[in-house]
């Protein structure tokens, strides 16, 4: 696969048994369907909006480039993530995250350099103390 900001071709990188594939030169990371939900569930957090929910909102006004999907090479959807965070059951405050790119098809999310620790630092201001130090573990691991 190539990356849809530089065109590179991306690696493929293992992080707690998830493929995910990243870009070397860009430091953008695709993640197929799933697998940030994977990423996330061990953890007792979850993005608000999952794949099937962000295809679902509006685009977001936006003048960013519209990017093309690294698997069916159509264009993605600029929309605005929401995070929330789970603790003990309870349901943490909603959280803006960043703007991503989603593949309209649902083949997976585009993460440009520093989304990830966009999202984490959503999560973080959305729950509990652990949940703040799982995103600052995510935002450092993904810088």
């Amino acid at each position: 696969m190539r990356c849809p900001v530089c065109k590179s071709p991306l690696m493929v990188v293992e992080w707690r048994q998830i493929e995910l594939d990243h870009c070397p030169r860009c430091q953008g990371t695709w993640f197929d369907a799933g697998e940030l939900d994977l990423l996330l569930r061990g953890i007792d957090l979850e993005v608000e909006s999952g794949l099937r929910d962000l295809l679902a909102r509006p685009e977001a006004e936006t003048d960013e480039k519209r990017v093309k999907c690294p698997r069916c090479r159509h264009k993605m959807r600029k929309v605005r993530a929401t995070a929330r965070a789970q603790a003990g059951g309870d349901a943490g405050a909603a959280a803006p995250g960043p703007l991503l790119d989603v593949c309209a098809r649902g083949d997976g999310i585009w993460f440009d350099r520093g989304e990830v620790s966009a999202l984490a630092a959503a999560l973080s201001r959305a729950g509990s103390a652990a949940t703040a130090h799982v995103g600052g573990y995510l935002g450092d691991l993904f810088r």
